[in-house]
């Protein structure tokens, strides 16, 4: 009947208005906001776990495979050398993307260890490119051509196939 339709669109369009107050269900919580930088990553690495943790005990439940992988990323100290070509078009450290990924991987790497002491298949596959020269990265963000989604797909099926 265009219920939801039309309150999907009043609600945009209240969003839109000068002023207006987003809801909680767009930020999230006010704390956040109003966090220091470490306050809002320690945060958001405490979401990726529990968000994690959750899917894991929702397969648990429900008898269904859950595995949780990392993805590469160019950011990511000594992941790949990135070759002319991806300095021009992948790299810029000090953007929204590369500042998030230098800021946050490590701490997403350290806690792989600890999901799979919760049982959690876990396993970071940052490293997947590390000795490859050509270009598998084309744009800043951490989106691969056809070679690194190759990879990628190759390295998940392999870590699937050979679990227990």
């Amino acid at each position: 009947d265009g219920y939801f339709e039309a309150h999907m669109v009043r609600a945009e369009l209240g969003l839109r208005k000068e002023n207006a107050v987003p809801r909680y269900s767009t930020t999230g919580p006010d704390t956040m906001r109003r966090a220091t930088p470490e306050a809002l990553q320690e945060f958001k690495v405490k979401l990726w776990m529990q968000g994690s943790l959750q899917l894991y005990y929702l397969s648990q439940a429900n008898h269904f495979a859950y595995f949780h992988f990392l993805q590469p990323n160019q950011y990511v100290a000594d992941s790949k050398m990135l070759n002319e070509e991806e300095h021009k078009i992948a790299y810029v450290p000090n953007g929204v993307h590369g500042s998030a990924v230098i800021a946050t991987y490590p701490q997403l790497l350290s806690h792989i260890a600890e999901l799979r002491e919760h049982g959690v298949n876990s396993q970071s596959l940052t490293g997947i490119y590390k000795d490859v020269t050509e270009t598998i990265y084309v744009d800043n963000c951490c989106h691969v051509n056809a070679k690194g989604n190759t990879m990628l797909a190759d390295a998940i099926g392999n870590a699937i196939a050979g679990a227990p």
